[in-house]
């Protein structure tokens, strides 16, 4: 997987509408946009469109504002900034989405 290697999808997004509607998980093969409308991964009171790009190379994640900025690397410990607002990196956790 990545942006090395062609796929059919570039992500897949899964969301609780119902219950945790403002929590997603994104199981991402190639890349995923985080933004407004428009974005793989919309955020509410975001501009439309991407803000964020966030992407698996060689076996390494990085991310960028913009189209055509440099790729910086994106561990578990970075912090980046998207329309204002700071997001954590975390590792995804399948409990998180256990019913209570």
């Amino acid at each position: 997987c990545g942006l090395d290697h062609d796929h059919a999808y570039d992500t897949l997004v899964v969301t609780r509408p119902d219950n945790r509607a403002g929590m997603a998980y994104a199981l991402v093969l190639r890349r995923l946009t985080i933004g407004g409308f428009g974005a793989d991964l919309v955020l509410p009171g975001l501009p439309d469109g991407a803000a964020l790009e966030v992407a698996l190379y060689d076996g390494r994640w990085l991310w960028r504002t913009d189209e055509g900025k440099p790729w910086r690397a994106l561990t578990t410990e970075s912090k980046v900034k998207c329309a204002g607002r700071m997001l954590e990196v975390k590792v995804g956790a399948y409990e998180v989405f256990t019913v209570e």
